[in-house]
């Protein structure tokens, strides 16, 4: 025989879990002693189950309205960002953005490059 035990995981659970079963009874004597019990039986067994961690991944998307690909000094650019859950594309509530924007001639005199 068998048993299915179900249960929610818990988000606490990151990164896994390890999961421990313990069966004990009895079965018959291979050996027939009169007015004897049953001998006892036990059987273990466990498994370590990873929980994904992608309830805490984002998908970031930096675009911009314009459709130049290089503008001009003194020129205004809008630069949109959104950010949604990994797992489902919803929008995500009180996200903070850090936007950096660095000139490329900055860059070079660090010998940084562009990817």
């Amino acid at each position: 025989d068998s048993a299915t035990v179900e249960f929610r995981i818990s988000k606490d659970w990151i990164p896994g879990f390890t999961v421990h079963a313990e069966l004990t009874g009895s079965i018959p004597r291979e050996i027939e002693v009169t007015d004897s019990l049953h001998r006892p039986a036990i059987a273990t067994g466990s498994v370590s189950l990873k929980v994904s961690r992608d309830i805490y991944k984002l998908n970031v998307s930096i675009n911009t309205k314009e459709t130049d690909e290089s503008f001009t000094p003194s020129s205004i650019i809008h630069i949109g960002v959104d950010v949604t859950q990994h797992t489902n594309n919803a929008a995500v509530d009180k996200v903070e953005v850090c936007l950096i924007i660095v000139d490329e001639a900055i860059l070079s005199l660090t010998g940084h490059t562009l990817l």
